[in-house]
């Protein structure tokens, strides 16, 4: 790659950077970081406690929610999988 394409890249991006700010639009690192921040919080809301500290809201199948959009649910086992649901069969 040259120099000059080099050059036009950048300039294309900062002009894109630039579109993006002028709409009000979130980067998609942006975006990200807020939907890990979300799933983070909803996860922790439902998580189980322990022994010495329950959570009141603990609940297991709103914890897991998450696993519904798995490529399990497409036929694929995850690693460990049997074992975490204490079958001996995948899936």
């Amino acid at each position: 790659m040259t120099e000059h394409a080099d050059v036009e890249r950048a300039q294309d991006t900062e002009r894109t950077v630039e579109r993006a700010c002028a709409e009000a639009r979130p980067s998609a690192k942006d975006l990200i970081e807020k939907l890990m921040v979300i799933y983070g919080s909803l996860a922790a809301t439902f998580q189980p406690g322990s022994l010495k500290s329950p959570n009141p809201n603990a609940d297991d199948a709103l914890f897991r929610l998450p696993a519904l959009a798995s490529p399990a649910r497409c036929g694929a086992a995850r690693p460990g999988q049997a074992f975490l649901r204490g079958r001996s069969g995948g899936g």
